[in-house]
């Protein structure tokens, strides 16, 4: 996301007072998210199956990228990532119960209560930056992030190398495409459909229908038209000359750009 909005024009960072810049409530909001998601993709890694170890990276890329987003960037993007992967690890024990997820659950939960709080929000743009990325590729970006978490959801003690291998290649476009990379939007218009369809045959059938809808709406995002306009370079706008009559421009400025008063070169000195 960082190279991004390195991509776009700068533009003014619209943040609350100065002296808001280091706020508690942001921070602690922040960390408990990561801490959440670090325990919940430990308590995973442990588990076997390849299901596990997919899930337990999405989660915690989408927990780490969050997290650093409210920190860094100040984003309200960044707010309802976080709130939305905090729900989900709350939700988890409904799939996985194993492990000390009571306390990873518990502080997801302590962390979605701080981020959705006033004290939690303080320190985040109020308004959207004068040229924002468009909404397409942030969801674009962030959505590559959790896919293979949902696709491992449905099969969690199987899956096996295919689901790891197809895993590393969408986090890999992920990446390209929030490196401002056009290969990486390429890619996924193309690439991860082509490498998607293998993975939904040899699926449980939920894993399958999950895995479709969710990897369908990605490559239908990544053919919209502002999905390829974050990674460009507006184009320089052609300026045609106004001409302005000398009696409106003040005689210093005149005289120092080498021209009299009726607009005429002023003749050299002698």
């Amino acid at each position: 996301m960082g190279d991004m909005e390195m991509s776009r024009q700068p533009t003014e960072n619209q943040l609350s007072p100065p002296d808001d810049r280091f706020v508690i409530g942001l921070f602690t909001g922040a960390g408990a998210a990561l801490a959440a998601g670090g325990m919940w993709a430990v308590n995973l890694m442990l588990q076997s199956g390849a299901g596990h170890q997919v899930l337990a990276f999405s989660l915690l890329a989408v927990s780490v990228v969050g997290s650093l987003g409210m920190v860094l960037s100040r984003g309200l993007w960044s707010r309802r990532l976080t709130q939305i992967a905090m729900i989900t690890l709350v939700a988890l024990p409904l799939a996985v119960r194993s492990g000390w997820w009571i306390p990873a659950s518990t502080m997801a939960a302590i962390a979605f209560a701080i981020v959705s709080s006033p004290w939690g929000q303080k320190g985040l743009r109020k308004r959207p930056p004068a040229a924002p990325i468009p909404d397409q590729a942030v969801v674009l970006s962030l959505g590559l992030l959790g896919l293979p978490g949902v696709a491992a959801i449905g099969q969690l003690e199987g899956g096996g190398t295919g689901l790891t291998l197809w895993a590393i290649v969408v986090f890999s476009l992920a990446a390209l495409y929030g490196r401002a990379q056009a290969i990486g939007l390429w890619s996924i218009r193309i690439l991860l459909p082509a490498i998607t369809i293998p993975l939904v045959i040899s699926s449980p059938i939920f894993a399958a229908v999950v895995i479709t809808l969710s990897t369908t709406a990605l490559v239908a995002l990544a053919w919209h038209p502002q999905a390829l306009a974050a990674i460009t370079e507006a184009a320089p706008r052609r300026v045609t000359p106004l001409p302005v009559p000398p009696e409106l421009i003040p005689e210093e400025f005149l005289n120092a750009a080498g021209y009299d008063s009726s607009g005429r070169p002023l003749k050299p000195s002698p």
